[in-house]
């Protein structure tokens, strides 16, 4: 009979197997924990850019105040999360909610050199006494105002003084920064976060020292008032926010109108166009429309101001069958009721309109339903846009840089690359109308004898032939009664009105930061 070797495996072989297993599988688990952290971090990373993106379209979008306290940052706190919320139960099985915001504002002032370094007249953290600031480690107050008019008189006192060490020499002149800091702490889908977001309006403040003739859109004192109270003065911010949405909306009816012809070719060009592989030529215009009214028999509010926007694009109707309905979008972007015995001040604050990469005519309407005078200041403000700018370098000449005076104003030939057309919708000696602009009014229209610039106005009548060579036109027979320069004095306004703003966003469990720069006041 055979015998068979059952011999079974010794703990040797068990240990050599063992080790040779880890051996194998060590790399294998390893790479796998490598790409579990990387696809953490990415998570995370996303996570942290898209929170950081919704802030700063928070702030953009934000009315500032002078000072915040914890109330009025309450609901802000709310939008961007920074808030933590604990329940108690009570002895009688109640429930009790406590909501904590962790969210505090910095407000302060300081002027500065044509250099960037730090001025003498408004020392760096000055703020109103009405609030004082909690500043960060090793930090110190400042000088306190008692109100933001004390603020421009001590500027002005100082660009008015001579160097005290040469009296023939004048004092180096310094611009006033404003300052926010929101600094809290909020939690975004389980992730805690530590938020810091900077609005300044310190690049303003350094090209108006260092480029001539640039006016600093926060340096100017509308109407000679310092403080626009929202409240007793119409301030329109939101007629540019809606170009984009126009454009996007647009485009969504070309698309539309493409799928439902039936036709496979049609059918092709929309996928085309969604995959933005084609494109299709197309242009709108823009109304801007005010309309101040005084409100009949009303015992609690005197006057109305609402502006409206309306686009009209008839490019797409004829060229992809869209519908004349779809080819006009209308937008309310301000709409409030004022208690007063005179009707408000307004002001309209904008961008230039901008449709499909090229820059379009504003043409402004204004209707004053009163026989009292409508007062209406037209700000066109002065903010760096990156993308205008990359177009002009790619040689497209229908663009220009935004962020100086010299190159909004630039000629194309004898025309203006944009212009302003104010229509007024009643006879101005009825209702009367004063628009206040900081658009330059002159225009140079040659040269003398010794090859030195003359200048002439450049409003025109809009019936005039020539209306396409000048900057503005107005519907009147007289413009320049209508259309007035809006004068700067030497004070700053309270807020600001365009603003740079850098959010960073850090993990409190990582310790990565992920910081976003945008601005107040972009396209």
């Amino acid at each position: 009979m055979k015998r068979t070797n059952n011999k079974g495996v010794s703990l040797i072989e068990i240990l050599i197997a063992v080790v040779i297993f880890t051996l194998c599988i060590t790399p294998i688990v390893n790479q796998l924990m490598v790409g579990m952290r990387i696809s953490q971090k990415a998570d995370d990373q996303q996570a942290a850019t898209d929170y950081a993106k919704s802030v700063a379209e928070t702030m953009k979008q934000m009315q500032l105040n002078s000072v915040y306290s914890t109330t009025e940052l309450e609901d802000l706190a709310d939008v961007l999360a920074a808030k933590s919320v604990t329940t108690t139960t009570n002895g009688d099985g109640s429930v009790t909610t406590n909501t904590t915001y962790n969210l505090r504002c910095v407000a302060t002032f300081y002027s500065i050199k044509a250099d960037g370094t730090d001025g003498l007249a408004i020392p760096k953290n000055s703020y109103l006494s009405a609030q004082v600031p909690t500043l960060g480690e090793g930090e110190t107050l400042g000088t306190a105002f008692t109100s933001v008019d004390a603020v421009y008189q001590e500027l002005n006192r100082h660009n008015k003084a001579v160097d005290p060490t040469d009296p023939s020499a004048p004092q180096e002149p310094e611009a006033l920064v404003r300052e926010y800091r929101f600094i809290g702490k909020s939690t975004i889908d389980y992730r805690d976060y530590d938020i810091d977001i900077t609005m300044d309006t310190k690049p303003y403040a350094l090209e108006s020292l260092n480029t001539p003739d640039y006016a600093d859109p926060n340096a100017a004192n509308l109407g000679n008032l310092s403080d626009l109270d929202a409240t007793k003065t119409a301030v329109i911010t939101s007629t540019s926010n809606y170009d984009a949405v126009a454009g996007s909306a647009f485009f969504n009816a070309v698309i539309t109108a493409l799928e439902n012809t039936g036709s496979s070719t049609d059918a092709q060009i929309a996928e085309k166009l969604k995959n933005g592989e084609t494109t299709f030529i197309d242009s709108a215009t823009k109304q801007i429309k005010i309309t101040i009214t005084e409100l009949p028999d009303s015992a609690a509010n005197d006057y109305e101001v609402v502006c409206s926007i309306h686009y009209v694009n008839t490019s797409i109707i004829g060229d992809y069958s869209v519908n004349p309905a779809d080819a006009q979008i209308d937008y309310v972007a301000y709409h409030q009721q004022f208690t007063g015995s005179e009707p408000p001040d307004v002001y309209l604050m904008y961008n230039q309109f901008m449709y499909n990469k090229k820059f379009g005519n504003d043409d402004i309407i204004i209707e004053n339903d009163m026989d009292q005078e409508a007062k209406v200041y037209v700000v066109r403000t002065a903010e760096t846009n990156e993308g205008v700018r990359e177009a002009l370098n790619s040689g497209l000449k229908d663009l220009v840089p935004t962020e100086t005076q010299q190159a909004r104003d630039e000629k194309d030939g004898s025309e203006y690359l944009y212009k302003t057309n104010f229509q007024l919708n009643q006879d101005p000696n009825d209702h009367p109308v004063s628009i206040f602009t900081n658009i330059p009014l002159k225009q140079q229209i040659g040269t003398d004898a010794g090859g030195q610039p003359v200048y002439g106005s450049n409003l025109t009548n809009s019936s005039a032939a020539d209306v396409q060579n000048y900057k503005m036109s107005v519907n009147v027979s007289n413009p320049a009664a209508v259309v007035k320069e809006m004068k700067e004095d030497e004070r700053y306004s309270e807020t600001g009105r365009v603003y740079n703003i850098v959010i960073s966003v850090t993990n409190q469990d990582s310790g990565n930061t992920t910081t976003i720069d945008t601005s107040k006041g972009d396209y």
